[in-house]
């Protein structure tokens, strides 16, 4: 691959089923995005039902969009992506929580997480463990999550900002803020 220079990738709705091996050479790609989003080109769906490895290779990388894909599971080691510091799991309704919030709590560095559309009313007690996080975005349909973020999320995540569609107050958007717009979208 030639274009070695690259800071961001958009291959959402590509019919992929994983990333190609060379993808390690993209040293200075920042920002990557594998999702499914538009419902009109389903045809064209990523079909990436295990987390792409050779993303593990490229601790440059600090924004990942993995939207509405058929993953279940993170990998352990997914702290070896140090930079990473924005992910977004939007749509994806099949992962194991319990397991992603462990994975999750390993990465120091992460302000931002999108887990919209997962389709629950709570989350697994782990998501305590994100102490770092700055900018939670959790939309439901009907907003059947709100009683869970009022009474419950608040408390296990203190110094975390929760976006859940609470009239008059718009959601960061994670794919064309900076990082430092980001946090200080936090508190």
């Amino acid at each position: 691959i030639h274009l070695t220079q690259i800071e961001n990738l958009v291959f959402a709705d590509n019919n992929l089923t994983t990333l190609p091996a060379f993808f390690f050479n993209l040293n200075y790609l920042k920002s990557l995005d594998i999702s499914n989003v538009h419902t009109a080109m389903a045809e064209y769906y990523n079909d990436i039902q295990r987390f792409p490895k050779v993303l593990l290779r490229m601790p440059g990388l600090e924004k990942l969009f993995l939207e509405k894909l058929p993953l279940r599971n993170l990998p352990k080691d997914l702290y070896r992506m140090k930079s990473l510091q924005v992910l977004s799991l939007n749509g994806n309704r099949e992962m194991n929580l319990s397991q992603t919030f462990e994975v999750l709590s390993t990465m120091r560095n992460l302000v931002a997480l999108d887990l919209s559309f997962i389709g629950r009313r709570t989350l697994p007690k782990n998501i305590s463990k994100l102490k770092n996080l700055k900018v939670l975005i959790w939309h439901e349909e009907n907003k059947l999550n709100a009683d869970y973020i009022e009474n419950t999320l608040k408390v296990l995540l203190p110094d975390t900002r929760i976006y859940y569609g609470k009239k008059g107050i718009a959601s960061p958007f994670l794919r064309g803020n900076s990082i430092n717009t980001l946090k200080k979208a936090g508190y």
